[in-house]
């Protein structure tokens, strides 16, 4: 089944320290997934040209495509669970914006996320590796739209970080340390 939403989350790198402080008060509250990230492009660029992103998260026995574009100043979230690139319900969301196989692997990220189930949000603490590099991320993807931009300022409070939005997402990242 084809799931369509609109993404609204906070994201913010942090230190190997500043990740260590925050994981050490949820570790017993948070459930730890390794996930692989591969990142792909199309042969008319139509991806790039849409600063969209295409993605299949693999799990240990499972996987999600993703398709992600800006559309009305939202982020629309195309996913499907166990199927692969060429699903066809999958390439049919993709065919609306002019994006078509084949597809090129540009990218790979290994993400060890710890997430917490929160009222508001999924507060996902991750371990990212790419490219012979390591960075670690705070995200904080809300269940439902509203302002719970606080809540999550004050989470990283607690360790003293400070919330400044990341310039690049994971895929950005990717892209930039494969090129």
């Amino acid at each position: 089944m084809l799931k369509i939403n609109t993404e609204t989350e906070y994201k913010c790198l942090v230190t190997h320290t500043e990740f260590q402080r925050l994981l050490k008060i949820y570790k017993d509250d948070s459930i730890k997934i390794k996930q692989t990230n591969i990142y792909y492009c199309d042969q008319l660029n139509k991806i790039n040209e849409l600063e969209a992103m295409l993605r299949n998260r693999l799990y240990s026995n499972s996987n999600t495509l993703t398709f992600k574009v800006w559309q009305d100043s939202e982020l629309l979230e195309f996913e499907m669970d166990d199927v692969d690139i060429s699903n066809e319900l999958f390439l049919d969301a993709l065919a609306k914006y002019d994006v078509f196989p084949p597809f090129e692997e540009v990218a790979e990220m290994l993400t060890i996320r710890r997430l917490i189930d929160l009222p508001e949000a999924q507060l996902c603490l991750d371990e990212n590796h790419y490219c012979g590099a390591t960075d670690y991320e705070i995200e904080f993807e809300l269940k439902e739209k509203g302002d719970y931009l606080n809540i999550f300022i004050d989470i990283l409070a607690q360790v003293s970080i400070t919330y400044e939005p990341n310039p690049l997402s994971k895929y950005q990242r990717a892209i930039k340390a494969a090129t």
